[in-house]
């Protein structure tokens, strides 16, 4: 009989000694969400990595593009894990349960009508890559 995983998504079959996994980090939610209008100009990002497997840390590294092309904001394996301009006071990274829950507070507020883009990479151990909800 097999049943799914913790969040629906990996197969387990019956008589094996682990599960399958099929599916990748779960990226979500992502804040301010997409298409998002009337956003403060302070405001921060933030955003929450899972998987029912384990998360590969030193895969998490964090793209923002706000206006100028994607620059990286955020890399886990980094020692300096928020990255120039994107290390303000309110910048961390917090792990509860496996969940890594990034907030990243850019240096210098965003301009008016700036379209900012976010892209997150993770993986779990088995390689399967990001996925959004």
């Amino acid at each position: 009989m097999a049943e799914t995983s913790g969040y629906g998504h990996g197969v387990y079959g019956t008589g094996l000694p682990y599960g399958i996994d099929k599916w990748g980090c779960l990226v979500t939610p992502i804040s301010p969400l997409q298409d998002a209008v009337a956003v403060a100009l302070d405001s921060n990002i933030t955003l929450t990595i899972e998987d029912e497997d384990l998360i590969v840390p030193s895969s998490i590294m964090v793209e923002v593009d706000g206006g100028s092309g994607f620059e990286i904001a955020f890399r886990y394996a980094d020692p300096t894990q928020f990255k120039t301009g994107w290390d303000g006071p309110a910048s961390q990274v917090t792990v509860v349960e496996g969940k890594y829950t990034i907030t990243i507070d850019p240096s210098v507020d965003l301009g008016p009508a700036t379209a900012v883009q976010v892209r997150v990479t993770a993986s779990d151990y088995t390689g399967n890559p990001e996925r959004l909800p």
